[in-house]
This record gives C-alpha cells, structure tokens and sequence, in this order.
C-alpha cells in the first residue's frame, strides 16, 4: 500500500491533485495593487483580480507569476500576494508560477473559470499540509513539530534511470530538551520504490537535516537540506560510483550578483581530494569528480561561503554558473551567521563531553611544530608528506587489497582538501575531531566513499563568532 501511495507523488494525476488551487471569491471591496499586464492594447472586455496563497507558510505569495489563457496576459503579484489581469477578451484559466512551488515539488497552481459571465475574482492556494500528509502518510499528523515530509527520487548517473529499492536515509538533529544536553538524532529510513520515488513522512517540520540514498553499487553524498519556512520539501537525489572511470570534471563560472567575475576563488566538490581555484574570468574546472549528487562549495575571503548540491552525469556537467555573495566589511565589526556557529560549537562541545569522535583541542596541536605532527597522534591516520616537505595526504583505515583509503576532511563545516588543511596556519585552529569511519560522523558530514576517516577542524574564529 504505501509503494502504491509513493509512486502516485510523481504521477502526473497526483501532481495535478497537489497543484490543484483552491478557488474562492474575495471579500467586495478588497484592495488589488498594482501588477502589470502584457498584450493589453484596447479597451479591456475582462478584469480579474485574485490573490495566491500558501497554506503550507500561511504567507501572501509576492513575486508570483501570474499567466491568462497560455500566455495571452500575465502579472506578478505584490508583497499581500494580490494581482490584477486586463484582458481584450474573457480569461478562463490561470496558471501561477513561484520559486516556492518549485521548491516544494508542486510545478503550479491552476485554476479554471466556472461561470464565464460573471465577476471572476480567484484565490490560488497551495494545498495544506494536513491534506498533503493525509494523502501520502498514515495515521493522523503529530502536533509536536515533527509532522513534515521529505519526498524525492531517486535516480542513476545518467540522468534519466529511476533506480528502485534504494535505501533513503534522513536524520536531524531532535529539538527535545534533555537534562543531560546530550544531542539527541532521529533517524526516518525508507526505500523508494520501483519507480524510484520515496516518502518520509514525520520528519522534523522546518530545521536543517542531512539525507542520504545508498544501492548496493552506488549511493549519493550526504545531501544538506537547509531549514525552510514550509514543512514539505523535495530532495531528488541522483545516485553515482567512486570507480575512477566513471569519474568525469566539472567546469563552470563564479559571478557575484552583479555578473561580475570571482577570481581566486576555491572550489571544492565532496569525494574529491584536490580543489581548484577559479581564474581572472571566474572560471574553474575541477576534474576527477564522482558521479551523483554531490555537494559543492565556494570559498574566498570577501564573499559568503557557498554551499548548494549539483548533479553530476557520466555525461559531466555543463556550464554551471555559481553566484555567490560579497560579504560586508565594517572595520571593527564582525558580521556573521550567529545561528549556524552557535549550532556547530553547541553540537562539537556536546560530542566533545560525550566522548563521540577524538577531540584534540588547541593546547595540544600548539604543542607540535607542525600540524602534520599533531595529526600523527591520531593511530587511525597516516600522514603522507609530500617530497617539498609541506603538502601531505591523510589516509585512514585499510580496505581491500590492504590499500589505505583517503581521510575527508570538513573545515568550519565544509568539505576542503588536504592542501588547504596544509596551508591552514595551526595557530587559527580551535579543535579537531577524527572519526575512524564516516558511519560513525554526524550524518551531514557523511560523504560519498568507502567509510574512510572523516576528520572535522574548527577554527577559532568560527568558533568564536
């Protein structure tokens, strides 16, 4: 029964069900601001104002694009959510477009016209929560914030296979207050079914949470789901191997929001050791990359850190465009994202206290000339200095054939490499946590690999905000 209900998510049929809008008529007098219509050349034969709502939010939409009869007018609604269309002729059908929609997995809403001689003023809403979940998970929905759900696909490295019987694994970490201040996670795991569509249902509603899809030959990263105002959201997660032939490079271009070019900027993808850095045009390549969905990130003093998921065929990737954010410099002040770094010092001072991971703190590295030596305590890692004496590799565990498999390393929480771990003065850095076996890391620090070491460093000043 419930393969049934997870194949119907991707079924066009459902997909119309979930975009359905709800058509009501507004209150007499309700104020319409402006938007603006297109093709409208004579004296108008129709006007139909309306409003777009989200019941999952319980927000207005505003930015909203709002499309008559395929095109023939269309608006964009204000910051209440509100459109006017003038038409030449009578509309019947509207169809509404949004980021949100997309983001959520419901495409549009569309409505259609009933009485086509009377007044038309429609109220496009996405479907609630409760009716979503009554449709896709049993029982009654929980009051206690983890009534949200996750749903997806998942699919092969070549972009168009449905891989069924995947195993999806989603975890956060649990609001509950505990007297012990021990992070508590849940954990949902299901398996997507012959079409490779799954559901989570009962997940935590609006905070971050990492998932992850494994096959017997293949498996995505670890994917980051970003805290989101709605309790829905979609992760389609494509599949891939770490065989070196199947690997394939990335290329692409950092911009800031002007357009303009981001030299110098580090790029770094999950599962492979090296990084680039993009040139004076702001484009980079990086080769060697696992295919799947992977975890991208951009690093450079002056801008915000980026980190967003891409999809890598067999194929390789296309001109991938990364915009980034040019940070705000005040001489004196330091700006920064209070609640991500009072989460990850939270979470690293209770594993810390738990005994979860090997902590070596900044007392102990400042006891060693070189950080390559202070890693050589740790007996699970083997540090393999290059011949100039400064770059070195880390490698874990033995796997097969006796051959030691690569460490991954995070930096302030984003995957680097170990030449920047290299160059990364050792007086900048507050702790380091190694874990013998990525089953054992948080989930959000799981990478795509052979369960090799995964080694977590947090400098001082993000951890000092």
């Amino acid at each position: 029964m419930l393969s049934a209900v997870k194949r119907e998510l991707a079924s066009e049929a459902v997909r119309c069900l979930l975009v359905a809008a709800t058509v009501a008529l507004l209150a007499p007098g309700d104020a319409v601001a402006q938007s603006t219509s297109v093709g409208v050349r004579t004296t108008p034969v129709d006007t139909v104002q309306g409003v777009v709502f989200d019941s999952l939010s319980g927000m207005p939409v505003g930015g909203a694009f709002v499309s008559a009869d395929g095109g023939e007018v269309s608006a964009t609604t204000d910051s209440a959510g509100r459109f006017l269309l003038l038409s030449a002729s009578r509309i019947s059908r509207l169809v509404v477009y949004h980021e949100l929609l997309d983001r959520v997995g419901l495409g549009a809403l569309r409505a259609e016209r009933g009485d086509v001689s009377g007044r038309w003023a429609p109220r496009l809403a996405t479907p609630s929560i409760e009716s979503v979940w009554a449709r896709f998970c049993s029982g009654r929905r929980p009051r206690n914030g983890l009534g949200g759900i996750v749903f997806g696909r998942t699919m092969a490295a070549d972009g168009s296979t449905r891989l069924g019987g995947a195993q999806v694994e989603l975890q956060w970490e649990t609001t509950e207050l505990r007297a012990d201040t021990m992070p508590r996670y849940k954990t949902r795991v299901v398996r997507s079914d012959s079409a490779g569509d799954y559901v989570v249902c009962g997940v935590q509603e609006f905070g971050p949470a990492g998932v992850i899809a494994v096959a017997p030959t293949v498996r995505s990263a670890a994917l980051l789901l970003p805290g989101d105002v709605v309790p829905i959201r979609r992760a389609n997660l494509m599949l891939g191997t770490t065989d070196i032939a199947s690997r394939t490079s990335v290329q692409g271009t950092v911009q800031d929001a002007e357009g303009q070019p981001v030299s110098d900027a580090m790029i770094t993808i999950d599962g492979v050791e090296s990084s680039a850095r993009s040139g004076a045009d702001g484009r980079f390549r990086v080769a060697g990359v696992p295919t799947g969905t992977r975890m991208l990130s951009v690093r450079k003093v002056g801008i915000l850190p980026y980190l967003a998921p891409i999809d890598v065929l067999t194929r390789g990737v296309a001109a991938y465009t990364v915009m980034v954010e040019r940070g705000v410099t005040i001489e004196g002040v330091r700006i920064t994202a209070r609640r991500s770094v009072s989460r990850d010092l939270r979470e690293f001072e209770e594993r810390a206290r738990a005994g979860i991971g090997r902590v070596m703190d900044s007392t102990t590295i400042m006891k060693f000339p070189r950080l390559q030596s202070a890693l050589r305590q740790y007996p699970a890692l083997q540090v393999a200095t290059a011949n100039n004496g400064i770059d070195f590799t880390l490698l874990g565990r033995f796997g097969s054939g006796g051959v030691r498999c690569r460490a991954y390393i995070y930096v302030d929480g984003v995957v680097e490499s170990s030449a920047y771990l290299a160059v990364l003065p050792p007086e900048n850095i507050a702790a380091m946590e190694l874990f013998n076996s990525d089953a054992l890391a948080p989930v959000r620090f799981r990478p795509l690999g052979n369960s090799c070491a995964v080694l977590l460093v947090w400098t001082k000043n993000f951890l000092r905000g």
